[in-house]
């Protein structure tokens, strides 16, 4: 399959979980809406999912941990990869960089000549691109400010 195009550039694909089978349902969905995979093909993943995420948590000892290895192999590596094969040009699938439970396509690089910065008044910020922007919270935005102020 080809590429996405940046229509899917900053877009969230899987945010607030790290199940493993959560992530890897949101996952099979977008492979089989893009057309990387055929509907039987994503009801066999969706199975496996199901399958391997009730065994990791009703078996116990060697079969549990057994279970646990093949869902997330099957997720973080299987499905990663194939997300990542289909990546806009310059971006990645993963999890993004502020946030660790967000998994989308975030980009791989700023282009350093369009880096230029401007004067907001009191801080000197980098430019970016609209889409690498989140907003963060409170807690966040205080903590950062508290950093800041110790230089």
């Amino acid at each position: 399959m080809d590429k996405l195009g940046l229509e899917w550039a900053g877009v969230s694909v899987s945010e607030h979980t790290m199940l493993p089978n959560e992530v890897g349902a949101k996952i099979v969905h977008v492979l089989a809406a893009v057309g990387s995979i055929t509907s039987e093909r994503e009801k066999q993943l969706l199975s496996k999912l199901h399958r391997l995420a009730v065994a990791a948590d009703r078996l116990h000892g060697a079969a549990q941990l057994r279970a646990r290895d093949a869902l997330s192999y099957l997720v973080w590596e299987d499905l990663f990869d194939q997300m990542n094969s289909i990546a806009p040009e310059d971006y990645y699938f993963g999890a993004h960089e502020g946030n660790g439970s967000d998994y989308g396509f975030w980009r791989t690089k700023l282009d350093t000549e369009d880096d230029e910065l401007f004067d907001d008044g009191e801080r000197q910020m980098p430019k970016c691109d609209a889409a690498l922007l989140r907003y963060p919270n409170k807690d966040e935005l205080d903590a950062f400010w508290r950093l800041q102020d110790r230089d």
